[in-house]
């Protein structure tokens, strides 16, 4: 008995161990690889996510600047009625330009703040660049207001080397999303009404904050747009159409920016979804969203 156990002993030790057959192993890879799919689905979720923070973070920064700025209008002392509304008006697109249109030269004389002179300087500096200043010209302006109008002298202190470039290699600085993308600016987007959660088109439960004597019936809050592409890099919305604020104004006592716009003599209204990218604008991120939070 004892001699059988030995050799049954003897022979299990010679036996080869069992290996792993290829159906197994082809399971053991599929699960692997399944795995590590997860893995990088979430792991790239998570940058995305990220991103959109990075993102909304620097936008944040922008609209405090943007809109303490924008606040200060209604306190201005103007002329009162309709006069004075043109006069505000006219300020605020030299105040705020979002085209390069919008800013006069040194040599036109013609402009009436110190913000705007600040900016007519600035231009002067880009004119040997001219052919390329409509590449991105409203990231361009919104970084001119936020370091050049006086508001917010530190304003910059708050930004981090990746939030600011040039894009297009024209001297002229942009913010910039987490994407590397310019962030854009629409002083008046009335097309965006239809899609913002803090404006409305409505003059009477939402009048225009310039027009406190109520001298156009029909105006109503436009709040400065500052939008990110996103991650798929398209805008989705129809920006300012070239030629400045001179297309918002029927006349040169600037008739009624809010009047003008809503019977369309612009086509298509600045910030309304562009109809060739329908869907593009859904992963934009902007201002208006964060202020309605």
């Amino acid at each position: 008995m004892a001699m059988k156990l030995a050799q049954h002993s003897r022979l299990t030790q010679m036996r080869p161990p069992r290996a792993f057959t290829l159906v197994e192993l082809l399971v053991v890879i599929v699960i692997l690889t399944i795995l590590g799919s997860l893995s990088l689905a979430g792991l790239n979720v998570g940058r995305q996510r990220a991103k959109v923070d990075a993102t909304a973070s620097t936008i944040r920064k922008l609209n405090e600047t943007v809109m303490e700025q924008y606040e200060s209008y209604p306190s201005r002392i103007i002329a009162s009625g309709t006069s004075g509304l043109n006069q505000l008006r006219r300020i605020m697109v030299e105040e705020m330009p979002d085209t390069w249109s919008d800013v006069f030269t040194v040599a036109s004389g013609s402009c009436k703040t110190a913000p705007g002179r600040a900016y007519a300087r600035y231009k002067q500096l880009t004119l040997s660049n001219a052919a390329k200043l409509s590449d991105n010209a409203s990231a361009e302006c919104l970084y001119m207001i936020v370091t050049r109008s006086g508001y917010d002298p530190s304003a910059l202190d708050q930004f981090r080397p990746l939030e600011v470039g040039d894009t297009d290699g024209d001297g002229l600085r942009e913010f910039l999303d987490a994407w590397g993308n310019p962030i854009l600016f629409i002083r008046w987007a009335p097309g965006f009404s239809t899609l913002s959660p803090v404006q409305e088109p409505d003059s009477t439960k939402n009048h225009d904050p310039l027009d406190s004597s109520f001298a156009d019936p029909n105006g109503y809050a436009l709040y400065p747009l500052i939008v990110s592409r996103g991650a798929d890099g398209l805008i989705g919305l129809n920006d300012i159409v070239a030629g400045g604020w001179s297309q918002y104004f029927a006349t040169p006592a600037l008739a009624s920016v809010i009047n003008l716009v809503t019977n369309a003599p612009i086509a298509p209204s600045p910030g309304s979804i562009d109809l060739a990218n329908p869907t593009a604008y859904r992963d934009n991120i902007t201002n208006h969203a964060l202020m309605a939070r």
